[in-house]
């Protein structure tokens, strides 16, 4: 198996700038914030926690713990939930993503997707029992597409952050 998955014959990659980090996030979050309705509302992964994955894998120098935590309390403040009820959970997610990125880079995206998996179903189990502790109450079973639905969104996710990395190889006789 390939680390980070196959670089294509006649390409290479690109370091991760800052900017496409903070853009992939900035993004990511606008989705989060976006006026999902029902169905839609109850299944959406959340795409900012998909993101920090990602980075956290990828970029561990750049993006860990720290940045989960300040992001969890965002969406925290945005959504007007409890204060560190979403810090808790992307700080978690982070750490097992951190914790895991080695033995994750070492296959291609759709197998990382089966390795993602669990840590977005960890990641719903810490919220599930936040919310159980704090209002008693259990939601529906639609609760479990967001983990599917950010699993099966995974290798997608991958293909457009590597998108912006990629760079042709020019021949030197040309």
């Amino acid at each position: 198996m390939n680390a980070r998955m196959p670089t294509p014959e006649g390409v290479i990659r690109n370091q991760v700038t800052p900017t496409l980090i903070f853009i992939s996030l900035a993004v990511s979050f606008t989705l989060n914030l976006m006026p999902w309705q029902n169905l839609a509302l109850m299944a959406r992964p959340d795409f900012l926690l998909l993101v920090l994955i990602y980075w956290c894998i990828h970029e561990p120098r750049r993006v860990g713990t720290m940045s989960a935590f300040l992001l969890g309390l965002l969406v925290d403040v945005a959504e007007s939930s409890l204060i560190g009820q979403n810090a808790l959970v992307y700080s978690v997610c982070a750490y097992v993503a951190l914790s895991f990125r080695l033995r994750i880079l070492r296959f291609g995206w759709p197998l990382q997707a089966l390795h993602i998996f669990p840590i977005l179903l960890l990641g719903q189990g810490v919220f599930l029992l936040q919310q159980l502790i704090l209002t008693a109450s259990f939601p529906s079973a639609t609760y479990l597409l967001r983990s599917a639905l950010g699993t099966l969104l995974w290798p997608m996710l991958c293909w457009v952050l590597e998108l912006p990395r990629r760079q042709p190889i020019r021949n030197e006789i040309e």
